[in-house]
């Protein structure tokens, strides 16, 4: 039984028991919220799953222990055998209309391990001597297929890991990038967390999708190329935070997981811009490697288009809302990005000259709009995200930006007034919504 229920219950209790309804009212009012018997049991499902994963690596070893004493045909029997037992004994849950079906996708994901262990171990047997990364490839198809038929989030987690080890394999064995692994993730597992509004499975996707980002352009693109595509998927995803928060719903779910991604990246890349000698050294001295011009436009020129769309979407919503830049962490997002591109790209040494100091100042735009955002609506998790950055923030220009030890000092000092002027902002309006959080659920 959920939380929110729980307390339902109880205060219909409480009602009938104080006379303000009648217990034909309270039963109304049961039978109109019932208990989701169709729920998960996240605990089972969970150990599950688990079971079923060491299951799986349990009899591969134990048939790779005796590998050489069976016979061929035996080899390929007990590969078919245990692909079917898995995959038909756990058909045979996901008939079921009740938490024996989550029972029956364990079992359908103990089957996706013995295909892909199938894969390599056929390969093996008729000495097939192939391109081994392909072998993730077709296993984290089959695992999407199946993600995709049983509407199933452990074969698309699945799916994701497989797709980020194939394009690992490719990079870091052969040097051979693959394009397509970012497509497969974002494109084929992406719309299935959207569509079963799943936060783990869109954390899955966004690391993901990440780490092949970082392999592919940093290996094959030059540092301007591998900074800009990574601060405008950043953009993009703070943008789609921005947009499924304003839609509402359950998409609103979805939204802390692009709001935690999108700024990450953007705050990591102006981190590393904000050091003036980084700037110049790597960012203007560079030579673009023979797939340069292909990773330039496959990646950061796509992201880009796409962030700046997406902005203009989320610009459209806010309009219709009324909330049009209510902080100034909702535009110097956009801003910082097209002026990334404007700098990298732009070609004009009037532009360059700006240097590390403007990432600076966006840093301080979006730790001081946290803090103050946190401090007058009472969030704890803003305010201390803004004080833990501007801190950060303060202790890297220590090095680099302030020539005196009275500089220095008076920058902490300034920090630490600035922290007691927040935490009492902040206890002001906490102690005004105090009677709001005392009568809320």
């Amino acid at each position: 039984m959920s939380k929110q229920r729980r307390w339902l219950l109880s205060e219909i209790d409480k009602w009938k028991y104080e006379g303000l309804v009648s217990a034909e009212q309270a039963a109304a009012l049961r039978s109109r919220y019932p208990e989701d018997e169709g729920g998960a049991p996240w605990g089972l499902l969970l150990f599950a799953s688990a079971a079923s994963v060491a299951i799986g690596l349990g009899i591969i070893l134990l048939i790779a222990y005796n590998w050489d004493k069976i016979p061929k045909f035996g080899k390929l029997g007990l590969v078919l055998g245990a692909l079917g037992a898995a995959h038909g004994s756990g058909a045979r849950f996901l008939r079921s209309t009740d938490w024996k079906r989550h029972l029956g996708e364990a079992l359908c994901l103990l089957g996706t391990i013995a295909f892909g262990a199938g894969i390599f171990l056929v390969a093996q047997i008729y000495h097939i001597d192939e391109h081994f990364p392909d072998g993730f490839f077709i296993w984290a198809c089959g695992a999407l297929a199946f993600a995709w038929a049983l509407d199933s989030v452990p074969q698309a987690l699945a799916a994701t890991v497989l797709f980020t080890v194939w394009s690992g394999a490719d990079i870091i064995r052969f040097e051979r990038p693959v394009h397509w692994a970012f497509a497969w993730i974002l494109l084929g597992v992406g719309p299935m967390a959207w569509r079963l509004r799943s936060a783990p499975l869109l954390v899955f996707v966004l690391a993901s999708t990440n780490l092949v980002l970082i392999f592919t352009v940093f290996r094959f693109g030059s540092t301007t190329d591998a900074i800009s595509a990574l601060f405008a998927f950043g953009a993009l995803l703070v943008a789609a935070a921005k947009i499924t928060r304003q839609a509402g719903g359950r998409l609103s779910e979805l939204s802390s997981v692009f709001g935690f991604f999108g700024y990450a990246g953007v705050i990591l890349c102006a981190y590393f811009l904000s050091f003036e000698l980084r700037f110049h050294n790597y960012i203007w001295s560079y030579e673009v490697p023979i797939d340069g011009i292909l990773v330039k436009f496959a990646y950061s020129w796509t992201l880009f288009s796409l962030s700046v769309v997406a902005w203009l979407l989320a610009g459209l919503q806010s309009a219709r809302a009324g909330t049009v830049a209510r902080h100034p962490a909702d535009w110097i997002v956009p801003l910082s990005t097209v002026l990334t591109f404007a700098l990298f790209y732009g070609g004009s040494a009037s532009l360059r000259s700006i240097g590390g100091h403007t990432y600076s100042l966006v840093l301080l735009v979006i730790a001081v709009s946290w803090m103050w955002r946190g401090s007058r609506s009472a969030s704890v998790r803003n305010a201390v995200l803004g004080s833990v950055l501007l801190a950060v923030l303060i202790i890297a220009r220590y090095f680099d930006l302030f020539d005196s030890l009275a500089s220095r000092g008076g920058a902490f000092l300034a920090l630490g007034m600035i922290f007691i002027a927040e935490a009492a902002y902040f206890r002001k309006n906490r102690a005004r919504a105090q009677p709001e959080r005392e009568a809320a659920p």
